[in-house]
């Protein structure tokens, strides 16, 4: 069984961006190391770039996601504004370029071991994902930008919202390592309340329940490869279910 590590955006330190093959700085730019280290497959940055200071990626071993938390990039002269994506599959090359002050999170895989696929392209999406789901059983309303079906890459980012209480229940765990990052509202894990800006590397086969106050909850979740789901329920645990396919059961007209 894995583990979960919790770490505070704003309390991690403030680092030389470097040793990432494949990908550099360009500019002034401020990275904060979230999730690193030599135990962790996932990888975690934050960016924290002035207007005209970048990123650029040469042919990375493995994939790159990028999330706007605030203000707007281009990527390749494709604008992405605040809450959303760009992926920058395992050799591919691009140029990320602030438009205004921005701050992004920054997903990678520490080693390349979810690289079958060829790779080597470059795609970016807007607010809306590229598919949008309503599951009104558990109150959840999803957004998936990346979604593990690409014939290219495995890279796979959504976020989740949940407007109204949900209280702690059984565990579930998924098949891939991921990491969460609160957005908005609260992630009741136990008695501890996990604000914004609270990330969770989670690994692979590793159960976690999780609970959400009245303020509501908003999370991304990136994974370096396709997951099932795995319900821990009294009665026992059920069969894997691939959360793609859950998404696309439940999605809604954009």
């Amino acid at each position: 069984m894995g583990k979960v590590v919790i770490k505070q955006t704003a309390e991690a330190p403030t680092v030389p961006f470097s040793n990432v093959v494949g990908a550099s700085i360009q500019g002034a730019v401020q990275t904060r190391a979230v999730i690193t280290g030599a135990d962790r497959p996932l990888i975690m940055w934050q960016h924290d770039l002035q207007a005209g200071a970048g990123l650029e990626f040469n042919k990375p071993q493995v994939g790159h996601v990028l999330y706007v938390l605030s203000g707007a990039i281009e990527v390749d002269g494709q604008p992405v504004e605040q809450n959303g994506t760009a992926c920058i599959e395992h050799g591919a090359t691009a140029k990320v370029r602030a438009t205004k002050n921005t701050s992004l999170y920054h997903f990678h895989e520490r080693e390349p071991r979810h690289v079958s696929r060829p790779g080597g392209h470059v795609h970016v999406s807007g607010t809306k994902g590229i598919l949008q789901a309503r599951h009104a059983h558990v109150n959840h309303f999803g957004t998936l930008w990346a979604d593990s079906d690409c014939p290219n890459c495995e890279l796979w980012l959504h976020r989740s919202e949940f407007e109204a209480p949900r209280a702690q229940r059984h565990s579930h765990y998924h098949t891939t390592d991921e990491i969460i990052v609160v957005l908005k509202g609260a992630m009741m894990v136990g008695n501890r309340a996990l604000n914004p800006g609270t990330a969770l590397a989670i690994d692979t086969h590793t159960p976690y329940g999780f609970g959400t106050p009245d303020a509501g909850l908003t999370f991304i979740n990136f994974r370096a490869a396709e997951s099932c789901n795995v319900q821990m329920l009294p009665e026992g645990e059920q069969a894997p279910y691939n959360e793609r396919d859950h998404f696309k059961a439940n999605a809604i007209a954009s």
